[in-house]
């Protein structure tokens, strides 16, 4: 076992792999608190988050009975104002496929510490992660996603915020993703949302639903709007999207003559 401020890693093999890693946590962990939680202190977990590594895909099926496909998971208990147990799982048999997966993970566990009372809503806890991943995944994402919306087959914002669990269809699995993903993009790039503000609309939504928190963040700005100017954003190259943000402020300068 490799132990620092906030992380236990549990490992089989040579303790110098476990020693780096426990330092890639603490700095991931940090980064991720600073981002989205506003959080610059360096502050001390109880309970630590434990991270077990196992040394093959059967092992971590095994061992944890989750698929071994799935390269690692978060497992969180989470309520009545706090954080009673972190653990990360992850396979420990490529190590650039674990750099994706811890960064993904960790960032549950980060949000974690902030929804201590309510369950942070599925569309936003994953599409904060997939944020975190590196850039050939969320492109390949996008992609999947522009190819659904010139099909027009992609989810309502509305419903999509409502999902309480991932779809099991592998296809449509990945289409959540992804447009989870791009929605919370599309609030950072394009709304200029900082991660507090983004974590402000998520509780707005979860308590009050999507239309009212987002006529709350913007007053002048109808859901309707919103979402057609999202949905032109997701189609759009990045050299058009300069145009399609000047198309969507002209929407909202209508709107605010009315």
């Amino acid at each position: 076992m490799a132990e620092s401020e906030r992380f236990r890693i549990h490992y089989v093999g040579k303790s110098i792999k476990a020693a780096e890693l426990v330092t890639v946590c603490e700095r991931t962990c940090q980064d991720l608190r600073e981002l989205w939680l506003g959080a610059t202190e360096v502050a001390r977990w109880t309970p630590k988050c434990d991270v077990y590594l196992y040394p093959s895909g059967s092992e971590f099926e095994r061992r944890t009975r989750v698929p071994a496909a799935a390269w690692g998971f978060a497992d969180l208990a989470v309520g009545d104002g706090r954080v009673w147990s972190r653990a990360l799982h992850m396979r420990n048999d490529d190590s650039k496929r674990q750099a994706r997966v811890l960064v993904h993970e960790m960032t549950h566990v980060v949000l974690a510490e902030h929804f201590v009372n309510e369950p942070i809503p599925r569309w936003a806890d994953e599409g904060i992660a997939v944020l975190s991943e590196p850039p050939e995944r969320r492109e390949s994402l996008m992609e999947l996603l522009a190819d659904e919306a010139a099909k027009r087959r992609l989810m309502p914002i509305k419903d999509l915020t409502r999902l309480s669990e991932i779809p099991r269809d592998p296809r449509q699995s990945e289409i959540f993703y992804a447009q989870s993903g791009a929605l919370v993009d599309y609030l950072v790039k394009r709304k200029k949302m900082s991660g507090t503000e983004v974590l402000k609309l998520v509780e707005d939504s979860r308590k009050r639903g999507w239309d009212t928190a987002l006529k709350k963040q913007y007053p002048k700005l109808t859901a309707t709007a919103f979402e057609t100017g999202w949905r032109d954003w997701v189609l759009k190259p990045d050299d058009e999207k300069a145009a399609a943000k000047e198309a969507d402020d002209s929407q909202v300068e209508e709107l605010a003559s009315d």
